[in-house]
């Protein structure tokens, strides 16, 4: 499901404990503005959905995009590449950081 490169701090977690859900489009989060135009042309198709109690929803797509809903409202966007996060925080505040130094969302982003 999760890259060996970039991944969020709960993904080990959720590789080994989650329950994986049906590959259903539903309940999608939404994408983030200054990835809008470039993810018209990514997959739609689910690679696989698992839900970790107490952490969050976690989506990969088949494309090697991911998704993550944490339960605290935070939205996370991986690209393809895993070069960069796309955060939405519960506040509704927005910004983008490096993996490799995720400087002040080191709690969602974790390089391994």
């Amino acid at each position: 499901l999760l890259s060996s490169n970039a991944v969020t701090a709960a993904a080990a977690a959720a590789a080994t404990t989650a329950h994986s859900t049906s590959n259903q489009q539903q309940g999608l989060l939404p994408t983030h503005p200054q990835q809008q135009q470039q993810q018209q042309a990514a997959s739609t198709d689910i690679f696989e959905q698992q839900e970790v109690p107490g952490l969050g929803k976690f989506t990969a797509y088949t494309d090697g995009r991911i998704r993550v809903l944490f339960d605290d409202r935070t939205i996370l966007i991986l690209p393809a590449d895993h070069s960069s996060a796309d955060l939405v925080m519960p506040d509704g505040s927005s910004r983008t950081v490096p993996t490799a130094k995720p400087l002040g969302v080191e709690q969602y982003v974790q390089v391994r």
